[in-house]
């Protein structure tokens, strides 16, 4: 159940979980096992943008799905390459100390 779900992601900086419109899996207590590192959105398109804004040189990128994923992972990869041919990728995240 979702319980093994959390404890696979649970490393992850970012998890965002795509839950379409009559998914019945638990999503309020999936977020909240991972302690504010998910994100839901509804449908590829959004998953691809909402990575897109976040996503930086040197991360590494996982899709886990038993489904289709509406094409995410082959959209998110020509993303890539449409924004950063040619161009320098964006600055990796730099960890800070609080």
């Amino acid at each position: 159940g979702s319980s093994r779900v959390a404890a696979a992601l649970a490393a992850a900086d970012r998890v965002w979980l795509l839950r379409k419109a009559g998914d019945t899996w638990d999503a309020k207590a999936l977020i909240e096992s991972l302690a504010g590192s998910a994100r839901v959105v509804g449908d590829g398109a959004t998953l691809v943008a909402a990575m897109g804004t976040e996503v930086r040189a040197g991360d590494t990128c996982v899709f886990m799905s038993n489904g289709g994923f509406e094409g995410a992972p082959q959209r998110f990869a020509d993303w890539l390459v449409q924004q950063h041919s040619g161009q320098a990728w964006p600055a990796p995240h730099q960890e800070t100390d609080p």
